[in-house]
């Protein structure tokens, strides 16, 4: 019985799974769930799908594959390819996530003196206002 108006969408990400299960020895399979899973899903969707996922998981396995998965999303630091510092943190700008935007400019926001915080914000507020 159908429950949903998705429905055809949440039968193609279920196909793919179970491909994906039934041929666990071949990678490509795996690589392949990945795109489905992005088009077929909504991002709460696969946020739930992977919160049940890492739950059925051992604590050992969950850390050992995020220790893998997640320094490979980050960008790190700028490589010495710039030949500015403001190539750099332009470069790294383009490159990292929401999340490191937001930890290293608050970080660098909180290390500037009172005075250039306010200068800081004056100009941000001019930008956005432009």
């Amino acid at each position: 019985m159908r429950m949903s108006i998705n429905s055809e969408r949440h039968d193609c990400a279920l196909s793919s799974i179970g491909y994906a299960l039934t041929l666990q020895d071949q990678p490509e399979a795996w690589c392949g769930l990945e795109t489905v899973l992005k088009a077929r899903l909504t991002t709460y969707e696969r946020a739930c799908l992977l919160t049940s996922v890492a739950s059925a998981n051992e604590t050992d396995l969950l850390i050992e594959v995020l220790e893998t998965i997640v320094p490979a999303r980050l960008a790190g630091a700028p490589p010495p390819i710039c030949s500015t510092i403001e190539e750099e943190a332009r470069w790294w700008a383009d490159v990292a996530t929401l999340p490191e935007l937001q930890i290293y400019l608050a970080a660098c926001f909180n290390r500037l003196p009172a005075t250039e915080q306010l200068a800081f914000l004056d100009a941000a507020k001019r930008r956005s206002a432009a």
